[in-house]
């Protein structure tokens, strides 16, 4: 009697639209990771090895790489983008906002991780975004939480490839 309750509960739950279960991995929207890494020197190896760890812990993690340091399509793109400095976008933007906790972090994925933001910080953020909580962050909010202004962008210990024409 049990089971028949249960299947005629489930067919009814069916006929309404309502699915079984709560969503899936593959039902849930990805997260996108754009991240502008100069790749080819390999002084931000340990960040370029944290993002590429992303889509095996959660499959939702999209990591598409653009290297700027390549000197042709990657670094063209790069500037072509506006951005002045190593850059990680989450869903759009390198400025984000999420709660953790009681507070509500705003941050700024520019310049290398330690400059302005950690790794645990990037992890944090992708995690906010698996949870549908992740939100954009204005310059405005990411100035104000950084206590007013926004660190100099660092100047490369080496030339950055021009693009090749």
């Amino acid at each position: 009697m049990k089971q028949l309750l249960s299947l005629s509960l489930l067919g009814m739950l069916a006929l309404c639209g309502c699915k079984a279960g709560g969503p899936t991995a593959t039902q849930a929207p990805p997260v996108k990771i754009l991240a502008y890494i100069n790749v080819s020197s390999g002084c931000q190896q340990e960040t370029v090895d944290l993002l590429k760890s992303l889509p095996a812990k959660d499959p939702r993690v999209q990591v598409e790489f653009v290297d700027f340091g390549d000197g042709g399509a990657g670094a063209q793109r790069w500037q072509d983008s506006g951005h002045k400095c190593m850059t990680i976008e989450i869903n759009g933007s390198p400025n984000v906002k999420f709660k953790q906790g009681e507070t509500t972090k705003v941050m700024s994925f520019r310049m290398p991780a330690g400059y302005i933001w950690t790794h645990p910080d990037l992890e944090a953020a992708v995690q906010a975004a698996l949870e549908g909580n992740l939100q954009p962050a204005t310059e405005d909010e990411v100035v104000a939480a950084m206590g007013g202004e926004m660190p100099e962008t660092p100047k490369p210990k080496q030339p950055i490839a021009a693009p090749k024409k």
